[in-house]
């Protein structure tokens, strides 16, 4: 029973449950087996397990904050570091943090009409602003004596 609590603490340092054994020196069957029958010791390994997500969210969000320091090299000595961003989990830790704002592409209902821009349309709508765009274009005047005869016809109406 000595190898419980070795292995409770490498699962929460967020080792698998294959690594946590290897670290521990137990069977992975034992672990199950122990899992499966004692309720006391499965509700410590969630616990445990909840640790190591919260240890793995709380470094995502420090790297994306603070970056990653990296070494330069120049002819294989080290001259300075420079701090990089990864953009790709900095995007995901606002989706997890902010999915209203952050919307993952594809999720969620399309809006349709948003006043004067159209972001998706269907064929409807798209024969409909071809209509008002052929008739705005064929009440355009193309020249002065196009402007005047535009003038007289609404002056007659």
């Amino acid at each position: 029973m000595a190898w419980r609590a070795r292995w409770l603490a490498a699962y929460a340092t967020g080792f698998s449950k294959m690594m946590a054994c290897r670290k521990a020196r137990v069977s992975i069957h034992t672990v199950n087996f122990h899992l499966n029958s004692d309720p006391d010791f499965a509700s410590q390994a969630e616990v445990a397990k909840a640790h190591a997500i919260d240890l793995l969210h709380t470094r995502c969000f420090q790297r994306a904050l603070e970056g990653d320091i990296e070494p330069v090299h120049w002819q294989g000595v080290v001259v300075d570091h420079v701090r990089k961003f990864d953009g790709r989990l900095q995007i995901e830790m606002l989706r997890a943090h902010m999915p209203n704002t952050f919307k993952t592409p594809g999720s969620g209902p399309i809006n349709i009409e948003t006043g004067d821009k159209i972001l998706v349309m269907d064929e409807a709508t798209r024969a409909k602003l071809m209509a008002a765009r052929r008739e705005a274009l064929l009440d355009m005047p193309t020249t002065q004596e196009g402007e005047e005869e535009r003038r007289r016809k609404e002056a007659q109406s």
